[in-house]
């Protein structure tokens, strides 16, 4: 962060966690921490369990944990945009969980969309309703089975008309019968609200640091208690349903694609952040521990959408949320808990450096909307040749493809005997980074294994 050398102050960019050098963070002092997912996790148990604090049940109330201090812990304030950390996964018998019932967002339906039209896919307009129905209908069919006494009429009167309502084939007012009949059928604090799942407390204001935390305990504990439901919690099984949606969506995005602006607007900027706080989160005996590190006053939260400077009058950190009306929090240590950034334009790699100085490789330019500049997307440019755009419109069965990718360079053309796999393939591939699985069929789950299948192929073929 620019100011923080010529002050003295320690900043630690992103890093693997495995990486980094935790006994160097000092005891008993304020340290920053920007980011809560999964690294968060990692950092809390490094700077935790890690110098000798202990945890122990709760006796008063299972499903809690009480936390003994080493005294050896700094004082952890932690801040991200949501301004809460990831969600808990549900306890569940396997990856994904038995009684899901994924309806609508299906390759099937995907298939369909494609033969009836000659336009490319849009994220927003063709892809984001089917999630939005399947998430809906597994929610509400879970809530009338565990609590029939959140309805106002009877739990299967309510299911039977939002079936028909999700099933008529009326475009996008599907959403707004939905919502009438949620309004007229669940009691209020029972309904979905699927923009507060990731933003619980987007518009809420705060007195105090204290208040916040105590808001923060508040949701961390409810968290742990409807992971600890599995899938008779009906949030975990709305969640469920968007994190099958992914295995699904990383096919179609692979093989059918969408549009650049779809991509980069629609996708990257809105629903992968979205998702990713959802469906990526820690087991539930970290958000366990992060409630009893909480109200052991270890931990600390900004609050939503923080901000963090450099004081260059005070030669310290400073960092606030909007959100939350007291001091600002100020600190000689900001740790950055979130992994390096992949992107092909910003990397260590000698080999990948030199590959871009001669002109072998180029980052995929994505066209964005109302005509401006062209955007550089974080993975490479490959062969047209490996994706939909030599495939008839209707033509495409998906479910079917597995590519070699070849780059291209420079100078237009595709390079000759260069392959890419994995990660570099993040302009034109979602989700690289999980090469493959658990419980997912091949052809879903492990594209990466197929692509590398395909490039062995091509490569004996040469």
């Amino acid at each position: 962060m620019d100011g923080a050398a010529e002050h003295g102050l320690t900043y630690w960019p992103p890093t693997v966690p495995a990486d980094a050098w935790w006994s160097e963070v000092p005891e008993q002092e304020t340290v920053l921490v920007r980011g809560m997912g999964l690294n968060f996790c990692d950092a809390l148990a490094q700077l935790t369990e890690g110098r000798g604090g202990t945890f122990e049940p709760d006796t008063n109330n299972p499903e809690r944990l009480i936390y003994r201090p080493s005294g050896q812990e700094p004082h952890i304030v932690a801040g991200s945009r949501r301004g809460t950390p990831y969600r808990a996964k549900p306890q569940l018998e396997g990856y994904y969980a038995h009684t899901l019932e994924t309806r609508f967002f299906t390759l099937e339906a995907v298939q369909e969309l494609l033969d009836a039209s000659a336009e490319q896919l849009s994220f927003e307009r063709d892809l984001w309703p089917l999630i939005r129905k399947d998430a809906n209908w597994n929610y509400y069919r879970v809530l009338a089975r565990t609590s029939p006494d959140a309805f106002t009429q009877p739990a299967g009167e309510f299911v039977r008309k939002l079936d028909a309502i999700l099933l008529d084939d009326d475009g996008a007012r599907w959403a707004q019968r939905v919502e009438a009949l949620v309004s007229a059928s669940v009691v209020p604090g029972r309904q979905l609200q699927q923009e507060r799942l990731a933003r619980p407390f987007e518009d809420i204001n705060f007195g105090s640091h204290d208040e916040y935390a105590a808001a923060v305990v508040h949701y961390l504990d409810r968290d742990v208690h409807g992971s600890l439901q599995g899938e008779d919690d009906p949030v975990k099984m709305a969640i469920a349903s968007l994190n099958a949606a992914r295995t699904v969506l990383k096919c179609v995005l692979a093989e059918a694609g969408i549009s650049d602006s779809s991509w980069v607007n629609e996708l990257r900027r809105d629903f992968e952040p979205f998702v990713e706080g959802l469906a990526s989160g820690p087991p539930v005996l970290r958000i366990q521990q992060l409630a009893a590190l909480t109200r052991a006053g270890v931990v600390r939260f900004l609050g939503p959408e923080p901000r963090f400077v450099v004081d260059r009058n005070e030669g310290c950190f400073v960092a606030a949320s909007p959100w939350v009306s007291d001091a600002p929090v100020r600190a000689r240590w900001l740790i950055e808990a979130m992994s390096p950034t992949n992107d092909v334009h910003r990397n260590i790699s000698p080999l990948l450096s030199n590959m871009h100085e001669r002109g072998l490789v180029r980052g995929k330019l994505m066209e964005t909307r109302d005509g401006a500049s062209p955007v550089t997307s974080t993975g490479l440019d490959v062969s047209a040749s490996a994706r939909r755009d030599d495939t008839a419109l209707g033509g495409l069965k998906l479910g079917t493809g597995a590519f070699a990718y070849r780059v291209v360079g420079q100078k237009d053309a595709v390079e000759p005997g260069i392959f890419v796999l994995g990660l570099q393939l993040s302009s034109v591939q979602w989700g690289v980074s999980i090469a493959a699985e658990a419980e997912s069929p091949a052809h879903l789950g492990a594209r990466t294994i197929a692509d590398a299948d395909q490039v062995a192929q091509a490569i004996l073929a040469e």
